[in-house]
């Protein structure tokens, strides 16, 4: 039994006696766990609001029967990740956001909407950023959410036309689709990509169906207090964005390049309240808005998630990125078995294995045995 305490608060960790019982369960994810329990002792347990009523991916249920139509749409994982960095999840509905943002919001996530937001809650969410808030916004080339009035504020506007190539993809299918599973290894040294920036040698993030982000001129800003656009995540100069939709690339229309995925965006500071306090504490120093806009929905779903070991680095250290906790971003080791599961494809060709295959092998030996017992008889009657 391990505690971990601090002060009053504490946080208990067991592991078994048997080394290679504790190897086989507990030890394999016992880094995540003692971060986990970390977090929730190094400061106070904070608040996460997810918005839904849009078909998000935290909420396809509110498609209704549209819900069919997209039934990998789940983000169980993507919430998990902030329960787990000691965040309290709650619902950001549409009652709720017309009116505004909660006061305490840590954190507000939109993730990957099927259908826009409405003019009001992207309003609550521009004044949340004007007061210093942080904002993660995830757009999907299948939905039909877009940035709206908050494009001029975070300087990005995000383009449909799916990211294709036909060089640097995951041969999945064996088929033109799959030149929309674009894999790419361009990232910068940006803190809310800090585990992609050091992996990106070695492995390269998975981008499917993924639209991209192109620049915005910044408004409201006075000139000398305009917001700082950095794209952390780019594709490889290969890819293109797929404009009549037909997976091939159309010389003229069409340019290869690197095309940006994911931007974050840090602003000024509110101006700080000048009025008087009630009591002597010094008021607390006002900070800028922090700001992530991602063009791939599918990096935060939990079929991604299972299968793309950064994919989960890249959610966890944005969250703590935009949570003001960078410092903590890095490698959690994670020895948990990956789940398997067969294609379509795959499923078949075992299907018509075991129908055709098992009768023609019981045919084989049939043979093989016949003709060893007639052979004696066919080698007397020849002497």
């Amino acid at each position: 039994t391990i505690v971990l305490a601090r002060g009053d608060k504490h946080e208990t960790l067991t592991v078994d006696t048997e080394i290679k019982t504790a190897r086989k369960n507990e030890l394999r994810t016992f880094d995540a766990k003692v971060n986990t329990a970390l977090l929730k002792l190094s400061r106070e347990r904070r608040t996460a609001y997810l918005t839904v009523g849009h078909g998000e991916l935290n909420d396809p249920d509110s498609l209704g029967p549209m819900a069919q139509k997209f039934p990998d749409a789940r983000a169980a994982k993507a919430k998990q990740a902030l329960v787990d960095q000691n965040y309290k999840v709650e619902k950001l509905g549409l009652t709720d956001l017309a009116i505004d943002v909660p006061e305490d919001a840590t954190l507000v996530v939109v993730l990957a909407p099927r259908t826009p937001l409405h003019d009001g809650e992207i309003a609550a969410l521009g004044r949340y950023i004007d007061r210093g808030g942080a904002l993660m916004f995830v757009l999907d080339p299948g939905g039909e959410a877009t940035l709206g009035a908050l494009e001029g504020k975070l300087g990005v506007r995000f383009d449909a036309s799916e990211l294709t190539d036909d060089k640097y993809f995951e041969p999945m299918r064996r088929a033109p689709t799959d030149r929309r599973l674009v894999l790419s290894n361009q990232f910068s040294a940006h803190a809310s990509v800090t585990q992609l920036s050091r992996g990106a040698a070695q492995s390269g993030m998975l981008l499917v169906n993924s639209g991209t982000l192109r620049d915005r001129d910044f408004e409201g800003y006075a000139q000398d207090k305009a917001p700082k656009r950095t794209y952390v995540m780019r594709s490889m100069d290969n890819s293109w964005a797929d404009l009549n939709d037909n997976l091939t690339f159309d010389e003229g229309s069409e340019k290869r390049d690197k095309y940006n995925i994911v931007a974050v965006i840090e602003g000024p500071a509110p101006e700080a309240d000048a009025a008087a306090s009630d009591d002597d504490k010094p008021a607390k120093k006002p900070t800028g808005f922090r700001a992530m806009v991602v063009a791939d929905g599918d990096m935060f779903t939990d079929l991604l998630l299972e299968r793309v070991p950064l994919a989960n680095a890249f959610v966890n250290d944005a969250y703590k990125w935009l949570g003001g906790e960078e410092v903590l971003a890095g490698e959690v080791v994670s020895e948990k078995d990956v789940f398997i599961q067969h294609t379509r494809s795959k499923d078949q060709v075992w299907f018509y294995l075991s129908m055709a295959g098992a009768p023609f092998l019981v045919l084989g030996l049939g043979l093989v045995l016949t003709r060893k017992r007639r052979r004696p008889v066919s080698q007397k009657r020849a002497s």
